[in-house]
């Protein structure tokens, strides 16, 4: 394999450079929060999946902004002020995917096609057994790896943060990558080639497959790793070398680090927006409340942009309904 350039630009930042500027948070104001009570009752009326006659200029701009930030700079921008209060959560849900479909495309995030999840508690536990079926680390309150989702953009909307814990954290991939280059360069043909997966999801097939954790296309590195579906394969029996298991507690420290992650405690309202193929992301064990209101509740969204890398469009996915997004020509 080659020798690697390091990556530079933006992309490459660490947690003490974002911490010393705030241009990566966007705040919507009364004129946003008066488009989204017109859109939602736009909605309640009509079945149309298109937005396209809907006037929203000031919820237009801030997604313009967004994509911007997101495919040209850091990689990642923090919403601020979405109005949870205002809407319950039906509305909540719906306001919230028409706000994404002004990004990109949603796609589905499990085996049943739900383009929406809800990240909170359900009791599941990935880390402790290798009775696997459906344990999804966004149904757990373990603490999660630095890992990728899939599709080009990840979206998180903050409905109730947990009493304790639950801190998100991000980290530039293309900073890890830059490491490994500087100080191990023998992780980087296992990064290309990939580990192991197994995907044992509840209500889907158990597959079995390996993607690259770094990936060049056009010139341009991209990074994806699925984190859990790892360590299921390694608590479920499938072998990895010594270099591999070597390379992949690189990855997790480095992103881990307290000089290259970037910890976020998002509030009510707060809609954190990450480009996959460039940021990693990650969070901390937390604790809930006894009372529903008091439970940790975040609701995801993955979107395709229409002008989105054409990384892993080559690769088979776990999921009903991507394949048929992922073979747009771009």
């Amino acid at each position: 394999m080659r020798n690697f350039a390091e990556v530079t630009g933006p992309s490459a930042w660490t947690g003490a450079k974002a911490r010393g500027d705030k241009d990566w948070v966007v705040r919507l104001t009364d004129d946003h929060v008066r488009e989204l009570q017109r859109l939602n009752d736009n909605l309640k009326n009509t079945a149309a999946t298109s937005l396209g006659e809907h006037d929203l200029p000031a919820l237009r701009a801030i997604m313009k902004r967004a994509h911007s930030d997101l495919t040209k700079g850091r990689g990642f921008v923090l919403i601020k002020g979405f109005p949870v209060d205002k809407f319950n959560m039906e509305e909540i849900e719906r306001l919230y995917l028409g706000f994404g479909r002004l990004l990109g495309t949603p796609i589905s995030q499990n085996s049943y096609g739900d383009p929406l999840t809800h990240v909170r508690d359900e009791g599941k536990k990935y880390q402790t057994t290798t009775d696997l079926k459906g344990a999804r680390g966004y149904r757990s309150n373990e603490a999660l790896l630095f890992h990728t989702d899939l599709g080009d953009v990840v979206g998180l909307l903050c409905i109730q943060k947990a009493i304790e814990g639950g801190r998100s954290s991000i980290s530039s991939s293309m900073t890890v990558f830059n490491e490994a280059i500087r100080h191990h360069p023998e992780y980087i043909p296992v990064y290309f080639n990939g580990f192991p997966l197994l995907n044992l999801e509840e209500g889907g097939d158990q597959k079995e497959y390996r993607i690259p954790v770094y990936s060049e296309q056009d010139g341009i590195i991209s990074c994806a790793i699925r984190r859990n579906t790892i360590e299921t394969a390694k608590l479920n029996g499938v072998k990895f070398t010594d270099l591999e298991l070597k390379a992949l507690s690189f990855l997790d420290e480095t992103a881990a680090r307290d000089d290259i992650r970037f910890d976020m405690d998002l509030e009510p309202g707060d809609i954190q927006l990450i480009n996959n193929y460039i940021t990693l992301h990650s969070r901390t064990h937390f604790t809930d409340g006894d009372t529903p209101q008091l439970k940790r509740d975040l609701i995801r969204l993955w979107l395709q942009l229409p002008d989105g890398r054409a990384y892993l469009r080559r690769f088979g996915t776990i999921y009903d309904g991507i394949p048929k997004t992922l073979s747009r020509s771009h």
